[in-house]
């Protein structure tokens, strides 16, 4: 078929790779671009080399070269590809959705018993780009990878993984505060340029951030209102019901703000509680709680329509880049997965998830002398939650000292999930898939096409 499958899950795509055959299969938000389909957004072109040579991706895809498959990951840890590469050299499979692959080829999925070592190795990723784990697991007939962060190319007849680093060389864009801020807000905007691009059956036309009482999110909402954006998203409490509303922020930023109860708040008793996933409802629970991650994203699906079709700012990785000692280090590692579970619900809802703390994060050494800097010292509060260079960038934005960063909280919901209840869900959710899947598309390259680069 010529056109995109409505029945799929708009951001979803997967293509199958082997001998003779090159089919992809994709929502209706993706796009087919020559021999690229891909979905999300990033900085750069609208293009293959534009993806492959991007220094910050918020998206994911595939592109068919003559004798290799090249596939680009987002530049960051909250989403990965999947790749499924049979153990007789049939092909491979990938996608930017495990339960899509499990649901085109019934080999792909794993055993119930492997639920709990799966999750173990996934959750992994938050130690970084060199230690995570690629291979997730194993089944009777092949390998599933999981790949993040970088680019790979894919030698389907055989199916050896080659791995490009995953950062552009040379030393880091910015040198200080100044420089710094200018390349997160360059990298944002020319990010919007791409989701905005004309070529786009679907464009991501607006630019929307979350917000709350902390930290990182008020940060990424001046930087949003500074290119151009002016909605917001906010929780009115954080775990254990404490307030937690980033009205004020937005409010002093001009920006409207769509402000909901958190749900699990009415269920929690403190922070260290635990809410039953079947305790929150909803129809599109499979979409969470068949994460090999987590559940606990699930509290922001009420947000579904303000978000569905844009390009959302997140402040997932804030906490490590931005506190003394950018404690991620040039492994870009994670303190927690928070936001890792959204990924199935992003790709039904139909829009683009951009962590922006994650941008440059890879030049860990340059932030922490930043953030240790004499011109920063004015606006480090000095306690144990002290975040500068996020405080200078809302304060200089207008955001007043009194209404963001006072106590550290804790949004993401801590939801109890056994993982037979976890498997089942991916099955469900894989079969879903399956239904979807009644066509495809046949990329057989003609003659002079270009390869992948």
């Amino acid at each position: 078929m010529s056109a995109a499958n409505p029945r799929l899950a708009p951001c979803a795509w997967l293509v199958d790779c082997g001998h003779g055959r090159r089919v992809v299969h994709r929502g209706a938000w993706t796009t087919l671009q020559g021999r690229m389909v891909a979905e999300g957004a990033w900085a750069g072109d609208l293009s293959a080399e534009g993806a492959l040579t991007s220094p910050f991706r918020s998206g994911s895809g595939a592109v068919f070269g003559d004798d290799r498959l090249t596939l680009f990951a987002p530049s960051h840890s909250v989403e990965s590809i999947y790749c499924f590469v049979p153990g007789d050299g049939g092909g491979v499979v990938a996608s930017n959705s495990l339960a899509m692959i499990a649901g085109y080829r019934d080999d792909a999925m794993y055993a119930r018993g492997q639920a709990g070592p799966i999750h173990r190795r996934a959750n992994a990723i938050v130690n970084g780009w060199v230690e995570y784990p690629r291979e997730l697991y194993r089944t009777a007939t092949g390998t599933m990878h999981r790949l993040a962060w970088g680019v790979f190319d894919i030698d389907p007849y055989v199916g050896a993984v080659h791995e490009r680093p995953p950062f552009p060389p040379g030393p880091a864009p910015f040198t200080d505060f100044g420089s710094y801020r200018d390349y997160l807000r360059h990298v944002i905007a020319a990010t919007m340029a791409n989701a905005r691009d004309g070529q786009r059956a679907r464009p991501f036309d607006r630019l929307v951030s979350s917000v709350s009482a902390g930290y990182d999110s008020p940060a990424l909402a001046a930087l949003a209102a500074s290119v151009g954006g002016t909605q917001t998203i906010t929780l009115t409490t954080s775990r254990g019901g404490e307030p937690d509303s980033g009205r004020p922020v937005a409010d002093a930023l001009g920006m409207d703000c769509v402000e909901v109860e958190r749900t699990a708040s009415r269920i929690e008793d403190d922070r260290t509680s635990f809410v039953d996933a079947a305790d929150l409802g909803g129809s599109d629970q499979d979409l969470f709680v068949a994460s090999t991650f987590s559940a606990g994203d699930l509290i922001y699906r009420p947000f579904a329509p303000t978000i569905r079709g844009s390009v959302l700012l997140v402040g997932h990785i804030g906490d490590a880049v931005w506190s003394a000692g950018c404690k991620s280090g040039p492994e870009v590692r994670r303190l927690d997965n928070a936001g890792a579970g959204f990924d199935e619900f992003r790709r039904h809802v139909g829009f683009v998830q951009l962590p922006a703390p994650f941008i440059g994060a890879q030049h860990s050494e340059v932030i922490e002398a930043i953030t240790a800097s004499d011109e920063m010292r004015p606006y480090s509060v000095e306690s144990t939650y002290d975040r500068p260079i996020p405080r200078r960038i809302a304060e200089e934005a207008g955001v007043p000292r009194s209404a963001f960063g006072q106590h550290k909280r804790a949004a993401v919901a801590q939801v109890r999930i056994d993982h037979g209840a976890q498997h089942a869900a991916l099955s469900r959710l894989a079969r879903r898939y399956r239904a979807a899947m009644d066509g495809a598309e046949d990329l057989q390259p003609p003659a002079a096409a270009a390869g992948a680069g």
